[in-house]
């Protein structure tokens, strides 16, 4: 079990609870503090944003006020055009002695990272001095792949691409590959902005969504469940949370994968009497 501290920002005028875990308490609440300026400059920054998009510029050249009000299916929609934009589609491994290692770097279709894990540091012994080409950098690049849920393209083959300028061309310190997305993560994708899962609730523990992700349930003692779903490429992650009324909660259950709703409620059921 782990300690962990809810507390509440305000974004706009709408509380979002936030859940700490593994801090001290002063350190939680420095966090949540800081948390809550920041989401106060996001209310300000997608202020700015509708701003600057409540208007599209028709073909003759006036300016039509546009719709702002989302519905939850039209944001996933949104999200799942920037996922699919944002995929990466080129892995790139590339050597340096410069930083004393080799990362992988994931391409989008534009050329760049989108995130920051889309550089991935190659656990191997040494810095290939033979470039990136080499059996062991292949081999760490095609493991890590695997991990994020691409593959190599059809037929596509790892290249030298040696950088502009670079000291020994016929030793290329960058090498690239097409790569394509497994059926495990197209699987993961189509879970992450489909529909949500369903799940059984226990005889007598009603749970109501509060909101995608996430349902509760209070009992007539006034003790509150919580229980949250976060699609994963390796098992969705449920965890079933015991609020105290004092702003505590503590992880009484979990799960992993198709059935993991129902792990992390058996787990709780057999150890309390819900």
């Amino acid at each position: 079990m782990t300690d962990t501290y809810t507390y509440t920002v305000k974004h706009g005028d709408t509380p979002v609870k936030i859940t700490i875990e593994g801090l001290p308490e002063p350190a939680a609440q420095a966090a949540a503090a800081f948390a809550g300026v920041l989401t106060q400059r996001l209310v300000l920054l997608e202020a700015d944003e509708r701003r600057r998009a409540a208007y599209r510029v028709e073909a003759d050249g006036t300016r039509q006020p546009v719709a702002l009000n989302l519905t939850e299916a039209q944001r996933l929609d949104r999200a799942r055009r920037g996922e699919l934009g944002s995929r990466p589609v080129t892995a790139e491994i590339h050597s340096s002695p410069h930083f004393g290692g080799t990362v992988l770097r994931l391409l989008s279709e534009s050329g760049g990272i989108t995130y920051d894990s889309d550089v991935i540091r190659l656990e191997i012994e040494r810095w290939p001095k033979d470039g990136a080409m080499t059996p062991e950098a292949l081999n760490a690049a095609g493991a890590a792949l695997a991990r994020r849920g691409f593959n190599y393209a059809r037929g596509a083959q790892w290249a030298p691409s040696a950088r502009k300028g670079s000291a020994h061309p016929t030793r290329p310190d960058t090498a690239r590959v097409a790569i394509a997305p497994t059926a495990a993560y197209l699987a993961y994708v189509e879970r992450r902005f489909g529909p949500e899962p369903e799940f059984t609730a226990p005889a007598g523990m009603d749970f109501k969504r509060a909101q995608r992700g996430m349902w509760t349930y209070t009992a007539t003692s006034g003790r509150t469940l919580r229980l949250t779903w976060s699609p994963a490429l390796d098992g969705d992650i449920w965890r079933l949370w015991r609020e105290d009324g004092s702003g505590k909660a503590q992880i009484v259950g979990r799960g992993r994968g198709e059935h993991g709703a129902d792990e992390a409620l058996t787990n709780y059921r057999t150890k309390n009497d819900g």
